[in-house]
């Protein structure tokens, strides 16, 4: 398998005798690990609601919205890193007492 670098955008490219794989909007209902889906409340609304289905098909995934454009983490640096610091905290946390 092969990649193409396609305006910043890695996409797979078909090798004779490779198949493609699942795409990952296939696969969310697998995931089982703690996610965090955040979402910038001026994205376009596509976008948007790209973000919202991926926070309810992963099982316990937190949605957070925050004001802001796609660039969020260029406008929002300090609020960005706070809450992925809380969101870490919590899950460690947790993860550590299910042991």
């Amino acid at each position: 398998m092969s990649y193409v670098d396609v305006n910043d955008a890695r996409i797979w490219v078909e090798e004779e005798g490779e198949g493609r794989p699942d795409p990952a909007h296939n696969r969310l209902e697998e995931v089982s690990v703690p996610t965090l889906v955040v979402l910038p409340t001026h994205d376009p609304p596509e976008q948007r609601e790209v973000g919202a289905q991926v926070a309810r098909r992963i099982n316990g995934a937190q949605l957070v919205e925050i004001d802001s454009d796609h660039y969020l983490t260029l406008r929002e640096p300090e609020l960005v890193t706070k809450l992925l610091e809380e969101y870490l905290v919590t899950a460690s946390t947790r993860a550590s007492s299910s042991y």
